[in-house]
């Protein structure tokens, strides 16, 4: 029996309007948090599609560092960005099920806007609810062929997990990679999920390593 293919779909991370970057911080530890995660579960993205829409740019390029997805490949398409009509995105899930399908692809992960979200649920999954920023869901499909069926079961994606928020807190506090280090090791044995707190936290040193969150936006390009 054939393996299962996985398509991916989450919303870009958080921001404030006005703000002169266009992802908080949270948003960046989220983001490259999000892709070792879904990379984990579901294997190795064969493909990212994105929004060119700054926020949208920056999550899809934070995802990508985190499941170790060369960030040159993504593809940046109109049709996931937030005014993208019904038929746009309709059009789009067809021809990706059909390139999905000529490549071999396992794992397809988009990175768009709530508006282009509501319209994916009310084409595969008219069940499904609202999705946050930073949120997202999996579809778990038999085949391409599925998607273009439009027979998809879509799962939310979890919330962080328990050791996130206080990595957060020491990231923000602590622009020394080594101090959080032996944090890390000080409390290791507590109940909260170091191991995976410490794949982010290696992940993440690179970000620790820049002076400024400006930094981060000039690596991402």
């Amino acid at each position: 029996m054939p393996e299962k293919v996985f398509l991916t779909v989450g919303r870009h991370g958080r921001y404030s309007y006005g703000a002169r970057l266009p992802l908080s911080e949270s948003s960046i530890l989220e983001g490259v948090y999000r892709g070792q995660e879904l990379t984990a579960a579901y294997g190795s993205f064969d493909a990212v599609y994105s929004s060119d829409i700054p926020r949208a740019k920056a999550t899809a390029n934070l995802r990508a560092v985190g499941g170790d997805y060369a960030r040159d490949k993504i593809v940046y398409s109109p049709e996931l960005t937030e005014d993208s009509s019904l038929g746009s995105v309709s059009l789009f899930l067809d021809i990706l099920a059909a390139e999905a399908s000529l490549n071999g692809f396992r794992h397809v992960h988009l990175v768009t806007h709530a508006p282009v979200i509501e319209k994916i649920f009310s084409l595969l999954s008219p069940a499904m609810c609202f999705v946050p920023p930073d949120g997202g869901f999996t579809g778990e499909i038999e085949s391409w062929e599925d998607l273009r069926g439009r027979k998809v079961n879509f799962i939310p994606w979890p919330d962080y997990y328990p050791g996130f928020s206080l990595l957060l807190d020491l990231w923000k506090e602590n622009s020394d990679l080594e101090v959080i280090r032996q944090y890390f090791e000080q409390y290791k044995q507590t109940s909260l999920d170091w191991d995976k707190a410490g794949l982010l936290l290696d992940k993440s040193c690179y970000f620790n390593r820049c002076a400024a969150i400006e930094d981060i936006y000039r690596l991402l390009g």
